[in-house]
């Protein structure tokens, strides 16, 4: 998979020039080795983050295409223990906001591996939503790091309304990130809300009718080959691997025979790479039934 993994530090100590913490730090030299190759470091250390703040919006912006997040147990203003604030900062208050900073962060990224770090030997509040650590060099983040330049580490959309091509992408990718939605209006949200590495999608699927006046509304619901749409707001959102894949065979339906001409072929558009299939080989026959190989497809995304 050629990516570089993404990883965000939020820790009270130190600066983003700090040698330890910082930006080019030893901490990133740390997780390089762990890794054996580069990866896109971002620190905020040593800044409080509230949410009216220039460098919470830049950190949020930056943790919804990370894929490691590693975390302070605490975040409090540089005035902590006085009484500011309303009332001044505890260390439990301080504990709690990191805890909420977390609960936002997976939110709007569900596929990110949230690490928080262990408090004088206690779990605390941001371990609701975060893996605990002692060491801010600890090996489980490193593999963490490591996962997300595999297949199996990608964050993967699979949509489909068919439950049996549905149930094929679960067990396709069972150590993946994956989400699998079911309709045209849960896929165009997330793909508009989350950064995905790949976006697999079904080419005959039941059309919205949110939108629809009364003549629409007679669409709404019918199966039709709007996935086809979906494929360019995923190029259009940033998806590097995108793929469509109609299990309807070409003599059935125009839609599938308009597909032929891609000779379901991976095609490059710029730096992303894009698979339009109507073929047999991303099909797989299992108990006298079709069921999509969506892991062949991404596979020959690559």
């Amino acid at each position: 998979m050629s990516k570089t993994p993404k990883v965000v530090l939020s820790c009270m100590c130190g600066s983003v020039d700090d040698p330890m913490y910082g930006n080019n730090g030893l901490l990133r030299s740390e997780y390089e080795k762990m890794v054996g190759g580069p990866i896109d470091f971002v620190s905020y250390a040593g800044i409080f983050l509230m949410s009216e703040s220039e460098e919470y919006r830049k950190f949020m912006e930056d943790c919804k295409t990370a894929d490691v997040l590693v975390m302070d147990a605490w975040n409090h203003p540089p005035d902590f223990g006085r009484e500011t604030h309303g009332g001044g900062w505890s260390v439990e208050r301080a504990c709690r906001h990191m805890a909420d900073i977390a609960r936002t962060v997976s939110s709007s990224n569900p596929f990110a591996r949230l690490f928080g770090q262990i408090m004088e030997g206690e779990k605390v509040a941001v371990h609701e939503f975060a893996i605990p650590f002692e060491d801010w060099r600890s090996p489980e983040i490193g593999e963490a790091i490591k996962r997300s330049l595999t297949i199996d580490g990608m964050k993967v959309l699979v949509l489909d309304d068919n439950p049996v091509h549905q149930e094929a992408a679960k067990s396709q990718f069972s150590g993946c990130k994956l989400a699998v939605a079911s309709s045209y209006e849960m896929a165009e949200m997330w793909i508009k809300n989350c950064q995905f590495d790949a976006v697999l999608l079904d080419l005959m699927i039941p059309a919205p009718g949110r939108t629809m006046g009364k003549k629409g509304m007679a669409f709404a619901g019918q199966e039709m080959p709007i996935g086809i749409f979906l494929v360019l707001l995923a190029l259009k959102q940033g998806a590097r691997k995108i793929g469509l894949l109609t299990d309807t065979n070409h003599h059935d339906h125009p839609a599938s025979a308009c597909v032929d001409v891609f000779q379901s072929q991976s095609f490059p558009v710029g730096d992303v790479k894009i698979i339009v299939s109507n073929s047999y080989r991303h099909l797989n026959t299992e108990s006298g039934q079709r069921v999509k190989n969506w892991k062949q497809l991404l596979e020959e995304l690559f």
